[in-house]
């Protein structure tokens, strides 16, 4: 098994960790799996990242050239793997690879929300960028799709948006979930008053980070108790807080980077989970609060409303609004039994999101490569599922 993800080889990003746990998970079950990223070319690196799009690609199909006979099944991330698609027709060792397209969240829909966001602000987004991420990439994205013999996504807006361009074929498309960690499930007691917000993503604009700011103000006029815990940020303190009136900076609390348990604890010590978010896939945050118990604010984007149900196990806020933002937060602070409500309800939808259901699933989808062939007698299913211990 090979994953050729194009992102860094981070721990703490949501990509580099989901497709470790799948490559652990399929290492358990008999497979061989390799990640390739761009970090395995430093020159490329040097170069710059507006190139990679186009230069890891050619890397990636140099590497795999001498190497193709050693996988059965190339797992590449969007755009990773256009090059090799594209030469499959001619380069015998290309064609015999079954490959999938895996979206970690599609980037035509992240453009589009990307620029919808660049507008209300009145700035408009470079050329190069433009050229590259609105015309380049969907063209390339297209075309890899459209020769690969599966494509995963996270969402059905992102099926859709995959059928309706006629990128691949609804019987060639499956939506693959994240897991929520099993030490996530934890029992919660609901405090009379909600006295501390988390908020759990990189701090950036698409995460929705200007309105989260501009609803904190709001609120800490009327909650002045209030605290919010901005966990995972990437950024740096000062970065964060400096989006804050300096007068409420003190009610910012900001953890750049957390481990796993550290995460834990923050989950049992706040008592609303906020999700602004502008573009998403299918957010890690979100399961994980779901899993454990928060009572989730969340904008209806990505997988959110896929797996969550508005007034009963979320309360969904339209994106770009801090003032909804704001007032929706407002009405859960002192209502115990509704948040209590809220949460239970969360923590139920997400038991089909269990690792080991989630993981099955992503052994079913690999699996499905192979019916055809396996039943010509030609090749054999990737592996069969057992239960992780």
């Amino acid at each position: 098994m090979l994953f050729a993800i194009h992102v860094p080889r981070d721990t703490d990003t949501a990509v580099y960790k989901n497709t470790r746990e799948n490559a652990g998970y399929l290492e358990e079950q008999g497979c061989s799996c390799t990640i390739v990223s761009p970090a395995d070319f430093p020159w490329i690196q040097r170069l710059g990242a507006r190139f990679t799009p186009l230069l890891y690609p050619l890397a990636l199909a140099w590497w795999l050239f001498r190497r193709a006979k050693a996988y059965d099944v190339a797992i590449f991330h969007s755009y990773a793997g256009w090059m090799v698609l594209a030469l499959s027709g001619i380069i015998g060792r290309f064609r015999n690879l079954r490959s999938v397209i895996q979206f970690h969240g599609l980037e035509s829909l992240y453009y589009a929300r990307l620029k919808e966001e660049s507008d209300r602000q009145n700035r408009r987004l470079s050329w190069r960028y433009r050229l590259v991420s609105g015309n380049v990439m969907l063209a390339l994205l297209g075309c890899t799709c459209r020769l690969a013999e599966m494509v995963w996504c996270l969402n059905t807006q992102e099926l859709r948006f995959l059928v309706d361009h006629r990128w691949t074929a609804p019987g060639q498309v499956r939506l693959l979930a994240n897991p929520a960690p099993e030490s996530f499930f934890i029992s919660r007691e609901h405090r009379p008053r909600a006295t501390r917000l988390l908020f759990v993503g990189q701090w950036l604009s698409m995460k929705g980070t200007r309105y989260l700011a501009d609803a904190f103000v709001r609120l800490h006029r009327v909650h002045p108790e209030l605290e919010l815990m901005c966990a995972g940020t990437l950024a740096g303190v000062e970065t964060v807080r400096n989006s804050f009136p300096p007068a409420i900076r003190e009610r910012v609390k900001v953890f750049p980077r957390v481990t796993k348990s550290e995460l834990l604890e923050l989950h049992q010590e706040c008592d609303l989970f906020v999700c602004p978010t502008l573009s998403e896939g299918f957010s890690l945050a979100l399961i994980e609060a779901m899993a454990s118990g928060l009572p989730i604010v969340a904008t209806p984007i990505g997988a959110s409303i896929d797996i969550l149900q508005d007034r009963h196990s979320v309360v969904f806020c339209p994106p770009h609004d801090a003032q909804a933002l704001a007032s929706l937060v407002d009405e859960l602070i002192d209502d115990r039994a509704r948040r209590r409500e809220l949460g239970c309800n969360a923590q139920r939808a997400a038991e089909k999101y269990r690792p080991q259901l989630v993981w099955r699933g992503y052994l079913v989808s690999l699996n499905q490569l192979t019916e055809r062939e396996s039943e010509a007698g030609d090749r054999t299913p990737v592996a069969s599922a057992r239960e992780r211990r």
